[in-house]
């Protein structure tokens, strides 16, 4: 790829990428979706399921689909305790060795909430549990409140997401790191392909599929 080309996907996979949509809440990122290739296909769909279906037409009937799922991993509010500290669960999988100390997004009605993945302090902690990988449910979200009542005036609820606050940045090099590759890249590629074939003639009617909970 050229430095220009680079460029066009770094663009791409970054608007993808720092978009919101774990599993069951993908509603920032198919919107994005949809922005994209109502620019590059002949119809979109949206299916029962919330999947995105972009419809490029061919001159055959032969057909060809390109799929990707655009839903990310998360974290939701499991329970807010009496010193406004969020207890949480998982959205996916994740490793446990990678949460304490991660900032985060919490979505809650009245908007974005920044917080902290807070855990025992080290003095605290027995020989035991300075050896272990401390499991989810001895975590907590600090957002800074100091009481229940202080984070629900914020809009936090049992039920509310949060994503890692992390956005999409360059490293050395032609390497970059994001959130939620896993598969905004691939819903990405989908799009720069679209995009090469844009003013072209195509044999096949192209099926371009973002879809949702893989």
């Amino acid at each position: 790829m050229s430095e220009e080309e680079k460029a066009e996907f770094y663009e791409i996979l970054k608007k993808f990428a720092d978009s919101v949509g774990v599993s069951g809440y993908e509603m920032e990122i198919r919107n994005r979706v949809i922005e994209e290739l109502e620019k590059l296909v002949d119809k979109v769909e949206v299916d029962k399921f919330g999947n995105v279906i972009g419809i490029r037409k061919g001159r055959s009937d032969l057909k060809v689909m390109i799929a990707a799922h655009m839903d990310e991993i998360g974290l939701m509010v499991s329970h807010i305790d009496k010193r406004g500290f969020l207890h949480f669960t998982s959205v996916g999988g994740w490793s446990n060795r990678l949460l304490p100390g991660q900032r985060v997004i919490v979505y809650g009605d009245s908007g974005p909430v920044f917080g902290v993945i807070g855990l025992k302090p080290p003095h605290l902690e027995t020989q035991e549990e300075a050896k272990e990988v401390i499991p989810m449910r001895k975590l907590f979200i600090d957002i800074g409140a100091s009481s229940r009542e202080e984070a629900e005036r914020l809009g936090i609820r049992e039920g509310s997401i949060a994503v890692l606050d992390r956005q999409v940045v360059r490293l050395s090099g032609s390497r970059v790191t994001g959130k939620a590759f896993d598969d905004r890249v691939g819903v990405a590629c989908m799009v720069y392909a679209l995009r090469l074939l844009e003013k072209k003639e195509i044999e096949p009617t192209v099926y371009a599929v973002a879809t949702v909970q893989e």
